[in-house]
């Protein structure tokens, strides 16, 4: 990943400290609007410097709104930090949104790079790996339900056609990743999973019928802490809920009951992935 900081930008401190610690809920997908075209490294720096003095001076921000920059060279560039900060860059979505800036204009037939693209999604993968934003991604213009102003832009442009297929390289590592499976099964039914290792197991869910379907999770890595992500999928919605497991004792125990999320799922297809260390993975009804 081709990743610039805020000082390597040339951007300067801050006007005033940030909102930290917002609870993210989705990423959001800007298009920048400028000239399509590859640029040079420090016509990219120019131009995040200008982003950032505009905002400043249209809005009174603090500095740039956005939390990322990527670019059709493939370079990402910082734009407001933590990652963790109200850099949402839409009306109203600021602190649960993590806003991204895709340089260009996608209109009139102008789709994404395919390097652009790929930076795009390692962007996203890494993100997920320093804080916990579910798979949900959404085009500023599809904010309105936060403010009316943001369903009034063209932005992000054609962009919003990626949208699916990025959830699901984002889902599985990367483009072309063919997602990596957990095959060791241990004593137990439990599956055994390294980092990036995958696991699937499906059940049902309904109170009326007396259905209970839950997952445990375990952390295998001694006294070092494991972490691992569950997505569960009904026929109504694609690995639309996630649970972020974070184990720190040895042989400590998550269990992820289903009927928290929805009591009457129905058929349910829960995968889990380990993001850091090992974890036992066991899907049982």
């Amino acid at each position: 990943m081709k990743y610039y900081t805020r000082s390597q930008a040339g951007l300067p401190p801050l006007a005033y400290p940030l909102a930290t610690g917002c609870r993210k809920e989705f990423f959001i997908i800007h298009m920048t609007a400028s000239s399509n075209g590859v640029k040079s490294l420090n016509q990219e720096f120019d131009l995040v410097r200008m982003w950032d003095r505009e905002h400043r001076q249209k809005y009174g921000a603090a500095c740039i709104l956005e939390g990322m920059n990527v670019f059709q060279s493939g370079d990402i560039i910082e734009g407001r930090m933590p990652l963790d900060s109200n850099n949402g860059a839409a009306y109203g979505a600021a602190r649960p949104g993590f806003g991204i800036e895709v340089d260009g204009t996608f209109l009139r037939g102008f789709t994404i790079p395919s390097g652009q693209y790929g930076a795009l999604v390692e962007l996203c993968v890494w993100a997920r790996k320093q804080i916990y934003i579910p798979l949900d991604f959404r085009g500023h213009n599809q904010l309105g339900a936060y403010d009316k102003r943001n369903a009034t832009t063209d932005c992000p442009g054609n962009l919003l056609s990626i949208l699916p297929q990025l959830k699901r390289d984002v889902a599985a590592g990367g483009i072309g990743v063919e997602e990596p499976k957990g095959t060791e099964e241990v004593e137990d039914m439990y599956f055994k999973l390294s980092e990036n290792q995958v696991a699937r197991g499906s059940g049902y869910q309904s109170e009326k019928a007396g259905k209970h379907f839950y997952i445990d999770i375990m952390n295998d890595n001694g006294k070092s802490p494991s972490k691992a992500v569950c997505h569960v999928a009904t026929d109504q919605q694609e690995y639309g809920n996630e649970s972020l497991a974070t184990l720190n004792k040895e042989s400590s125990i998550l269990r992820i009951n289903v009927g928290d999320m929805n009591k009457e799922f129905g058929p349910v297809v829960a995968r889990v992935q380990c993001t850091a260390g090992k974890v036992l993975v066991k899907f049982a009804e």
